[in-house]
Protein backbone atom coordinates (compact mmCIF):
# COMPACT_ATOMS: atom_id res chain seq x y z
CA UNK A 1 0.00 0.00 0.00
CA UNK A 2 2.99 2.25 0.53
CA UNK A 3 3.39 2.84 -3.21
CA UNK A 4 0.25 4.96 -3.00
CA UNK A 5 -0.24 8.27 -1.36
CA UNK A 6 -3.13 8.61 1.08
CA UNK A 7 -6.60 8.06 -0.31
CA UNK A 8 -9.63 5.86 -0.19
CA UNK A 9 -10.61 2.99 -2.46
CA UNK A 10 -7.17 2.99 -4.10
CA UNK A 11 -6.98 0.88 -7.25
CA UNK A 12 -3.82 -0.54 -8.79
CA UNK A 13 -3.94 2.26 -11.40
CA UNK A 14 -3.23 4.86 -8.69
CA UNK A 15 0.48 4.05 -9.10
CA UNK A 16 2.23 2.83 -12.22
CA UNK A 17 5.83 1.63 -12.05
CA UNK A 18 6.25 1.90 -15.83
CA UNK A 19 4.89 5.46 -15.82
CA UNK A 20 7.21 6.53 -12.99
CA UNK A 21 10.19 4.77 -14.50
CA UNK A 22 13.23 3.50 -12.66
CA UNK A 23 15.89 6.03 -11.82
CA UNK A 24 19.42 5.23 -10.73
CA UNK A 25 19.47 8.73 -9.21
CA UNK A 26 16.45 8.07 -6.98
CA UNK A 27 17.21 7.57 -3.33
CA UNK A 28 15.19 4.54 -2.24
CA UNK A 29 16.65 5.03 1.22
CA UNK A 30 14.80 8.33 1.48
CA UNK A 31 11.56 6.57 2.34
CA UNK A 32 10.00 3.15 2.57
CA UNK A 33 7.37 4.21 0.01
CA UNK A 34 9.97 5.35 -2.52
CA UNK A 35 11.89 2.08 -2.11
CA UNK A 36 8.70 0.16 -2.92
CA UNK A 37 8.00 2.36 -5.96
CA UNK A 38 11.55 1.94 -7.26
CA UNK A 39 11.38 -1.87 -7.00
CA UNK A 40 8.17 -1.91 -9.02
CA UNK A 41 9.64 0.52 -11.54
CA UNK A 42 12.80 -1.58 -11.90
CA UNK A 43 10.81 -4.75 -12.57
CA UNK A 44 8.71 -2.91 -15.16
CA UNK A 45 11.75 -1.37 -16.88
CA UNK A 46 13.33 -4.80 -17.28
CA UNK A 47 10.24 -6.17 -18.98
CA UNK A 48 10.02 -8.86 -16.32
CA UNK A 49 6.47 -10.23 -16.13
CA UNK A 50 5.58 -10.32 -12.44
CA UNK A 51 2.82 -10.16 -9.91
CA UNK A 52 3.41 -7.21 -7.62
CA UNK A 53 1.47 -7.79 -4.41
CA UNK A 54 0.42 -4.63 -2.64
CA UNK A 55 -0.46 -5.48 0.94
CA UNK A 56 -1.79 -2.97 3.46
CA UNK A 57 -0.80 -3.14 7.12
CA UNK A 58 -0.18 -6.80 7.94
CA UNK A 59 -1.23 -7.87 11.43
CA UNK A 60 -1.12 -11.13 13.34
CA UNK A 61 0.04 -12.69 16.55
CA UNK A 62 3.43 -12.94 14.82
CA UNK A 63 3.68 -9.20 13.99
CA UNK A 64 7.19 -8.19 14.99
CA UNK A 65 6.36 -4.49 14.54
CA UNK A 66 3.94 -4.68 17.50
CA UNK A 67 1.80 -1.88 16.07
CA UNK A 68 -1.45 -3.38 17.33
CA UNK A 69 0.06 -4.36 20.69
CA UNK A 70 1.09 -0.69 21.09
CA UNK A 71 -2.59 0.31 21.04
CA UNK A 72 -3.74 -2.52 23.30
CA UNK A 73 -1.06 -1.83 25.92
CA UNK A 74 -1.48 1.95 25.96
CA UNK A 75 -5.27 1.79 26.25
CA UNK A 76 -4.96 -0.89 28.95
CA UNK A 77 -2.56 1.35 30.92
CA UNK A 78 -4.62 4.52 30.37
CA UNK A 79 -1.80 6.10 28.36
CA UNK A 80 -2.64 8.57 25.62
CA UNK A 81 -2.47 7.94 21.89
CA UNK A 82 -2.41 10.68 19.27
CA UNK A 83 -4.41 10.19 16.07
CA UNK A 84 -4.24 13.01 13.50
CA UNK A 85 -7.62 11.82 12.14
CA UNK A 86 -9.52 9.33 14.33
CA UNK A 87 -12.18 8.99 11.60
CA UNK A 88 -9.62 7.82 9.01
CA UNK A 89 -10.12 4.35 7.54
CA UNK A 90 -7.24 1.93 6.98
CA UNK A 91 -6.85 -1.37 5.16
CA UNK A 92 -5.49 -4.35 7.05
CA UNK A 93 -4.74 -7.99 6.30
CA UNK A 94 -4.15 -10.94 8.60
CA UNK A 95 -0.68 -12.46 8.25
CA UNK A 96 -2.19 -15.91 7.54
CA UNK A 97 -4.37 -14.45 4.76
CA UNK A 98 -1.33 -12.69 3.30
CA UNK A 99 0.59 -15.97 3.21
CA UNK A 100 -2.35 -17.77 1.61
CA UNK A 101 -2.69 -15.06 -1.04
CA UNK A 102 1.01 -15.35 -1.94
CA UNK A 103 0.64 -19.11 -2.21
CA UNK A 104 -2.41 -18.81 -4.49
CA UNK A 105 -0.84 -16.09 -6.64
CA UNK A 106 2.21 -18.32 -7.14
CA UNK A 107 0.09 -20.70 -9.19
CA UNK A 108 -1.36 -17.98 -11.44
CA UNK A 109 0.22 -16.27 -14.45
CA UNK A 110 1.90 -12.91 -13.75
CA UNK A 111 -0.84 -10.39 -13.02
CA UNK A 112 1.01 -7.10 -12.54
CA UNK A 113 0.08 -5.09 -9.45
CA UNK A 114 -2.58 -6.62 -7.20
CA UNK A 115 -4.04 -5.10 -4.02
CA UNK A 116 -4.61 -7.85 -1.45
CA UNK A 117 -6.43 -6.97 1.80
CA UNK A 118 -9.52 -7.64 3.84
CA UNK A 119 -12.17 -5.95 1.76
CA UNK A 120 -13.63 -3.50 4.25
CA UNK A 121 -11.46 -0.73 5.70
CA UNK A 122 -11.46 -0.12 9.45
CA UNK A 123 -12.25 3.31 10.89
CA UNK A 124 -9.59 3.97 13.55
CA UNK A 125 -12.22 5.13 16.03
CA UNK A 126 -14.00 1.79 15.66
CA UNK A 127 -10.76 -0.10 16.31
CA UNK A 128 -10.15 1.97 19.44
CA UNK A 129 -13.71 1.31 20.69
CA UNK A 130 -13.23 -2.43 20.21
CA UNK A 131 -9.95 -2.37 22.16
CA UNK A 132 -11.66 -0.37 24.93
CA UNK A 133 -14.29 -3.09 25.28
CA UNK A 134 -11.69 -5.84 25.34
CA UNK A 135 -9.46 -4.27 27.99
CA UNK A 136 -12.22 -2.63 30.04
CA UNK A 137 -10.59 0.83 29.91
CA UNK A 138 -11.41 4.05 28.12
CA UNK A 139 -9.15 5.37 25.39
CA UNK A 140 -7.23 8.48 26.37
CA UNK A 141 -6.71 10.79 23.38
CA UNK A 142 -3.43 12.66 23.43
CA UNK A 143 -2.71 16.02 21.86
CA UNK A 144 1.04 15.32 21.86
CA UNK A 145 2.63 14.13 18.64
CA UNK A 146 5.08 12.21 20.84
CA UNK A 147 2.23 9.73 21.38
CA UNK A 148 1.61 9.36 17.62
CA UNK A 149 -0.18 6.13 16.77
CA UNK A 150 1.60 3.71 14.43
CA UNK A 151 -1.72 3.81 12.54
CA UNK A 152 -1.87 7.62 12.69
CA UNK A 153 -2.71 8.93 9.23
CA UNK A 154 -4.10 12.27 8.13
CA UNK A 155 -7.00 10.72 6.23
CA UNK A 156 -8.28 7.55 4.63
CA UNK A 157 -5.72 5.10 3.28
CA UNK A 158 -7.37 1.94 2.05
CA UNK A 159 -7.31 -0.41 -0.91
CA UNK A 160 -9.81 -1.48 -3.54
CA UNK A 161 -9.47 -5.27 -3.85
CA UNK A 162 -11.62 -5.74 -6.97
CA UNK A 163 -8.76 -7.10 -9.06
CA UNK A 164 -7.80 -9.63 -6.38
CA UNK A 165 -11.40 -10.82 -6.25
CA UNK A 166 -11.48 -11.19 -10.04
CA UNK A 167 -8.35 -13.36 -9.73
CA UNK A 168 -10.21 -15.57 -7.24
CA UNK A 169 -8.49 -14.28 -4.10
CA UNK A 170 -10.52 -13.52 -1.03
CA UNK A 171 -9.41 -12.58 2.43
CA UNK A 172 -11.51 -13.09 5.52
CA UNK A 173 -13.70 -10.19 6.61
CA UNK A 174 -11.61 -7.92 8.78
CA UNK A 175 -13.54 -8.36 12.04
CA UNK A 176 -13.53 -12.16 11.64
CA UNK A 177 -9.79 -12.12 12.39
CA UNK A 178 -9.07 -8.68 13.87
CA UNK A 179 -11.60 -9.06 16.67
CA UNK A 180 -10.12 -12.37 17.93
CA UNK A 181 -6.59 -11.00 17.51
CA UNK A 182 -7.34 -7.95 19.68
CA UNK A 183 -9.04 -10.22 22.22
CA UNK A 184 -5.97 -12.49 22.33
CA UNK A 185 -3.56 -9.57 22.71
CA UNK A 186 -5.78 -8.06 25.42
CA UNK A 187 -5.42 -11.23 27.48
CA UNK A 188 -1.69 -11.63 26.91
CA UNK A 189 0.00 -8.55 25.40
CA UNK A 190 3.39 -10.03 26.30
CA UNK A 191 3.09 -12.45 23.38
CA UNK A 192 5.81 -11.39 21.01
CA UNK A 193 7.16 -12.53 17.69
Amino acid sequence: MSVYGPGGNLTEAAFSGPAQGFSVDADPGSSYAEAKRQVESLLASGGCPATLVRFPIVLGIDDFTQRLIYHVERIKKGEGIYFPDPAAKLSFIDSADAAEALYQLGSLPPAGPVNVASEEPVPLGELVQFIEKQVGKKFSPSSSTEDWSPFGVDGDWYLNVGKAKRLGLTCRPVWDWLGPLVAELSKDPTRRF
